[in-house]
């Protein structure tokens, strides 16, 4: 489902994608190395399994992040996770 609203990181309005707050591959690494279950402040006897989403970013916004979030992962944060960086 999409939502017209103005984009948080451009401002085009028009429709919006569901964005991560945290990004997935933080998210699953978190899942992979935490001693317990990731839980929702919100509904905290639940775990998680997924980070919060919004409603912030048109598409082409969304792909920008996407790209820079997959450079990011692949020459800093699975390198440091790994030790390897």
């Amino acid at each position: 489902m999409y939502k017209l609203k103005k984009c948080v990181l451009c401002g085009t309005e028009t429709s919006l994608e569901l964005s991560h707050i945290v990004p997935k591959m933080v998210m699953r690494t978190l899942k992979k190395t935490a001693t317990g279950n990731i839980r929702n402040s919100q509904n905290p006897s639940v775990p998680a399994q997924d980070s919060e989403k919004h409603y912030m970013l048109w598409g082409n916004c969304e792909d920008l992040f996407s790209e820079k979030e997959t450079y990011f992962a692949n020459a800093l944060f699975h390198p440091y996770i790994k030790g390897t960086g």
